[in-house]
């Protein structure tokens, strides 16, 4: 979930051009993040949960920490993989994340080519080599 148009451009193309099959939902604050993971919630035998939620704190609406606290709140939702992708590098802000159930944290470079290569790091591990538990 990506608040800037320029970050969410960024995010878009440095994913689609390392997996075209990837399936990218985007959300451009944390109140429609929310309906969204709610419709799945409503329509279990329809779409299926995100492999992964890639998550920025300062969203509109809801914001990332209120987003990342309300959806493990819930139980069908607790063990959804989220990684902030933050441009904070306070250490208070990465605790709390922790502490409210992120499941990893990265910063946000600023150069186009850390981006890329940031997001490509996530996205292999996360998507590709990490298992998850709807596979079992």
């Amino acid at each position: 979930m990506e608040d800037e148009p320029d970050d969410l451009e960024l995010i878009v193309r440095a994913l689609g051009d390392d997996n075209p099959i990837l399936h990218l939902i985007t959300c451009h604050n944390g109140m429609e993040a929310l309906e969204y993971l709610n419709s799945l919630r409503e329509r279990p035998n329809g779409r299926s949960y995100p492999t992964l939620v890639l998550l920025d704190l300062s969203m509109p609406k809801v914001g990332g920490m209120d987003f990342l606290r309300d959806i493990r709140s819930q139980t069908q939702f607790r063990l959804l993989p989220v990684v902030i992708f933050s441009s904070s590098k306070n250490k208070d802000d990465i605790l709390k994340c922790y502490e409210a159930g992120a499941n990893g944290y990265v910063n946000k470079p600023s150069d186009y080519d850390g981006f890329k290569d940031a997001l490509r790091a996530i996205s292999k591990y996360w998507i590709t080599i990490n298992k998850l538990v709807q596979e079992y």
